[in-house]
């Protein structure tokens, strides 16, 4: 049995505190990088099997990486709210949105 505190690329994720780096994919349980990438089918996480809900949570898994980098766009790009008649519900969308990307960040 190898050591995971050896794996050179485990160290330096860890110290990044950024997620796996590329493209996620569901294959079954797991969700992995995509192949062909510098982490080719580098494992990120698996989905307990026993849940009935097991698919849904396993696709939200595969996209969670996208979903965060598109909401950092928008977040970025953002130049304030569209219409007057709008403002209380884009403050409360600004709000859920940094909300979430700080539970993202682990913060």
């Amino acid at each position: 049995m190898s050591d995971r505190s050896a794996n050179p690329m485990r160290e330096q994720l860890s110290k990044d505190g950024e997620p796996t780096p590329g493209a996620w994919e569901r294959c079954s349980q797991y969700i992995r990088t995509a192949r062909g990438g510098e982490y080719d089918g580098f494992l990120v996480a698996e989905v307990c099997m026993s849940l009935p809900e097991y698919s849904a949570n396993a696709n939200l898994l595969a996209a969670a990486k996208d979903l965060r980098d598109a909401l950092e766009d928008l977040v970025a790009h953002q130049n304030g709210c569209p219409l007057p008649s709008y403002e209380a519900g884009w403050n409360a969308a600004m709000k859920a949105a940094d909300a979430a990307l700080t539970k993202a960040r682990g913060a």
